[in-house]
Parts: C-alpha cells; sequence; structure tokens
C-alpha cells in the first residue's frame, strides 16, 4: 500500500475525480439555485454523500474483482497474491478510496455546521 501512495499518477487521478464530483455537485447546486430559471434546487450534500460511497464501492469492488480474478486463473485460493499483483490492486484501489474518503469527510463537515448553525452553508 506504501507504494502505491508513491505513484503520482494515482495521486493526480484522485485529485481530478475529486474535482468533478465536487464541481458537479456545486455546479448543479448553483445552477439550479438561479432565480431566473425557476428550478427546483438540487441539494449538493446529498450529491456529495452519494459520490463518496460510490467511488469506495467502486474501489473496493474493482480491486477485489481483479485479485479474484488472478486467484480464478492461476487456481490459487488459499496462497497470498504476489506483491506486484497486490502493489496494483492497491493503486487501483486508492484511485478511488482518495476521492471517495475526501468527499464523505466534506459531507461529515457539513452535517457538523448543519448542526450547529442550523443551516447547510451556501444555502
Amino acid at each position: 500500500m506504501k507504494n502505491a501512495f508513491k505513484d503520482k499518477k494515482v495521486i493526480i487521478i484522485a485529485l481530478i475525480l475529486l474535482v468533478v464530483s465536487l464541481g458537479i455537485s456545486f455546479g448543479l447546486f448553483f445552477i439550479t439555485a438561479s432565480p431566473q430559471l425557476n428550478l427546483s434546487i438540487i441539494p449538493y450534500n446529498y450529491l456529495l454523500w452519494i459520490f463518496g460511497f460510490v467511488f469506495v464501492l467502486i474501489g473496493f469492488i474493482w480491486g477485489d474483482a481483479r485479485g479474484a480474478t488472478w486467484r480464478r486463473k492461476n487456481k490459487e485460493w488459499d496462497s497470498k497474491l504476489p506483491d506486484d499483483l497486490n502493489t496494483s490492486i492497491w493503486k487501483t484501489r486508492l484511485t478511488f478510496y482518495i476521492p471517495g474518503v475526501s468527499l464523505i469527510a466534506i459531507g461529515v463537515v457539513f452535517e457538523i455546521i448543519y448542526m450547529v448553525s442550523g443551516a447547510y452553508p451556501f444555502m
């Protein structure tokens, strides 16, 4: 897992996924909050939670599927995975875990702000 954190490509892709999901969440909110459009407002806090859990789920399933595919292909059900495959699986997982956990953390901070002040930020 430590080797996966050292790969710059993993970090860059994770940051791109984070920025895109934040852009979609807040972009849809600010577009629908425009009074000229007369649309119902899409709350960004729900989208943050949805994106966060979907990213964590994708990272878990994709990494687990890669390990299961190798085990089925080589018929080695109870042995450890090779180190190079394990590093590759963790690179795949971290690409989705980093934005997923970040979005969940942002959602928790916004929920704390809601509990303290009675309103979500930007609303």
